[in-house]
């Protein structure tokens, strides 16, 4: 049975290649520098290959990490997007509007419609 990809050491990796940094990785994922530094270790060793060298007092990603950190942002760009057109469709949506009263009850009132169809759109209520 093949070793499943750790996706969450994916995620990590996109993150640290993104901003340069371990430590901005750690601040934007909410997790310590010690933990990135363990889930990048984790996909090197997957992977069967080095994905950042040390430059300096920072870590570099390889050239071949660039790429591969390029494709996966845009891997989980797309699967943001499916997540967010399968969604919860049903879910009711708000909209309030603040105007004066006198727009509302002549202007607006109208202008959204009171027929049955304009109610299951959108729930109206005034106050």
């Amino acid at each position: 049975m093949r070793n499943p990809l750790p996706l969450n050491a994916l995620r990590v990796f996109e993150v640290a290649a993104r901003t340069g940094s371990y430590a901005a990785a750690a601040e934007e994922l909410g997790l310590t520098h010690g933990a990135v530094s363990r889930h990048i270790a984790t996909l090197e060793h997957w992977l069967g290959q080095r994905l950042f060298q040390r430059g300096g007092r920072r870590m570099v990603a390889t050239p071949v990490a660039a790429v591969f950190a390029a494709e996966v942002g845009h891997a989980f760009d797309r699967v943001a997007m499916a997540a967010q057109g399968c969604g919860r469709p049903a879910a009711r949506r708000i909209l309030r509007v603040s105007v004066p009263t006198s727009f509302a009850m002549r202007w607006l009132r109208n202008a959204w419609g009171t027929g049955a169809g304009a109610r299951r759109r959108l729930a109206q209520g005034f106050l």
